[in-house]
């Protein structure tokens, strides 16, 4: 059912693409059993194991090969940042269903839009998660697609690797050494994407439920406005007015409710 209704679904729908592209977002249509998401497992395997292959060389060489102060701060930065990114992917793979769960909520009643003006709330946050994800996203690409090419630039003697670390098999050989060179600056750059996801989809759910808000402040103007409108003329059902104004509130009371239960 929950898949279904996902299929259909247009809420951060650039966000989890980008995060589809990277492994962590196994397309929900697939079926569990079906060739394409077997081989999807194997693409989120690979790139997860590759990025905890990396934290780990980077915690060993602190302790191994640190030459200096310098050397101890560039690995120490690379580490907390594998860090950080390895709970990203694990929240991310950890809390799926959850994820789905919430974005599932936000196409049903309450917080469907009922009418056109909430439509154009619901669009203008779309629009504006759209816009910080693209810029955002842009930034980041360029800066390590930047750092990335620059170390081919960089004179980096042959055997020393872009980014210090301790490598359990002797990679001497040209076609071992250039692997992990290659494995490393593929690491850095899946860790920026991984970032970049993550960041703009837990940025866009913030936005969607400021949306919620403003689509309930917008039934509520609606619903005194039409009471006013009601008292106004003299000639019109001022107690029906007030008793559909009244179902109205609670509703909104009710909406209300739900978004807080949503952020909860």
């Amino acid at each position: 059912m929950v898949e279904k209704m996902v299929e259909t679904m247009s809420l951060l729908k650039e966000n989890f693409n980008h995060l589809q592209y990277i492994g962590l977002w196994c397309p929900v249509k697939w079926s569990s059993n079906s060739w394409k998401s077997r081989v999807y497992r194997i693409y989120t395997i690979s790139i997860i194991g590759a990025l905890y292959w990396f934290g780990v060389t980077e915690s060993i060489s602190l302790f191994t090969i640190v030459d200096s102060v310098e050397d101890f701060s560039d690995s120490s930065f690379m580490l907390l940042t594998a860090i950080v990114v390895c709970v990203k992917v694990d929240m991310i793979l950890m809390k799926k269903s959850e994820i789905i769960a919430l974005i599932t909520t936000l196409e049903g009643h309450p917080h469907k839009p009922i009418n056109t003006d909430e439509e154009v709330i619901l669009d203008e946050f779309i629009g504006r998660i759209r816009l910080i994800s693209w810029i955002y996203g842009g930034v980041v690409e360029a800066s390590v697609w930047a750092m990335t090419i620059s170390v081919f630039f960089q004179d980096i003697p042959y055997g020393d690797l872009p980014y210090k670390a301790w490598i359990p098999y002797n990679y001497s050989t040209p076609i071992f050494y250039w692997l992990t060179f290659c494995l490393q600056l593929l690491v850095v750059i899946f860790v920026a994407n991984v970032a970049c996801g993550f960041d703009t989809a837990l940025l866009g759910f913030f936005m969607l439920v400021c949306a919620q808000f403003n689509i309930l402040r917008d039934r509520l103007e609606k619903a005194v406005g039409e009471l006013e409108t009601a008292i106004v003329k003299s000639h019109e059902d001022i107690f029906g007015a007030m008793e559909i104004c009244e179902r109205r509130i609670v509703d909104c009371v009710k909406y209300h409710r739900a978004i807080f239960e949503y952020v909860g």
